[in-house]
């Protein structure tokens, strides 16, 4: 799925969920359409400029190999950032957490892939909010670029 400022997203809404098609390549503005919903593709990839906001208790699942961030990924309270392989957040990209939320690679523990920040990843939740960082095999997490914790958030 190609989705291009101004373009149609092309989501399909089974059962309350919002299921992409193909392997989105996000050059626009992508929302999970309603709190709850999931946002899954085999591989995504968020390009320069692209936006994709992950609502409240939301989940955006990469299902097959590698989520790589050029663009800007928001995540509401309670959202999930997810993938079954790499989670790269490229120069120029930002993560952005509002509250609490969790950013996992290798959820399926098959390969040993890990998370690479070379952008900027922000929890700004503030006090009580808590942002879980974990891979879920034997990869790691590498940042080369920035990580904001804003006061009293973990």
């Amino acid at each position: 799925m190609e989705h291009d400022a101004g373009g149609e997203c092309g989501f399909l809404r089974p059962s309350g969920r919002a299921l992409a098609r193909h392997a989105p390549a996000n050059d626009g503005e992508a929302d999970g359409d309603a709190d709850g919903s999931t946002l899954e593709a085999g591989v995504i990839d968020n390009n320069t400029g692209g936006i994709i906001n992950v609502t409240v208790i939301s989940t955006l699942a990469g299902t097959s190999n590698t989520l790589d961030n050029a663009g800007t990924i928001n995540v509401a309270d309670g959202g999930v950032v997810t993938d079954a392989g790499a989670i790269n957040n490229l120069a120029g990209g930002f993560i952005t957490f509002a509250g609490n939320g969790t950013l996992t690679a290798d959820d399926d523990a098959a390969g040993g892939e890990g998370s690479v920040n070379g952008g900027t990843i922000n929890f700004n939740g503030g006090a009580a909010t808590t942002v879980t960082v974990s891979t879920g095999g034997a990869g790691t997490f590498t940042s080369s670029g920035a990580f904001n914790v804003a006061t009293d958030s973990t």
